[in-house]
């Protein structure tokens, strides 16, 4: 078996169905649609820049880590690995835009989202075909 074959950080993304916190279904709309997301894999550059990036500015100002900067460092995380979502509804919008602020505030105010994201992310069998 090639070894490089196996490399989730070379995916481009994965369909994550959404999944309701409390009972762990799919998060469906009222017509029946499923919420989803494209999601990369923790070991994408995109995804491990970020981590790295958390990390760094901790570092390189001397500051102290907190519980509070790696919550930050998580939601910046999962802002890196959602690149696309459906049928998602906030705040009464339909499918507001993907961009990174947007992404931060939701996972900021729907923890088990951001956490939903991450588990998904760090799993490779999401993204390894081979």
């Amino acid at each position: 078996m090639d070894l490089s074959k196996l490399n989730a950080g070379d995916h481009a993304g994965a369909l994550m169905a959404v999944k309701h916190p409390g009972n762990g279904a799919p998060l469906v709309n009222d017509d029946g649609t499923p919420v989803t997301m494209i999601v990369l894999s923790a070991d994408h550059p995109r995804v491990m820049d970020a981590t790295r990036q958390t990390v760094n500015d901790t570092i390189k100002d001397g500051q102290t880590a907190t519980v509070e900067r790696a919550e930050a460092g998580r939601i910046n995380q999962a802002a890196a690995a959602v690149i696309e979502w459906k049928n998602l509804e906030y705040r009464g919008e339909q499918n507001p835009p993907c961009t990174t602020e947007i992404k931060r505030t939701i996972f900021r105010e729907q923890p088990w989202l951001c956490e939903q994201v991450l588990t998904f992310s760090e799993r490779r069998a999401n993204f390894i075909t081979a």
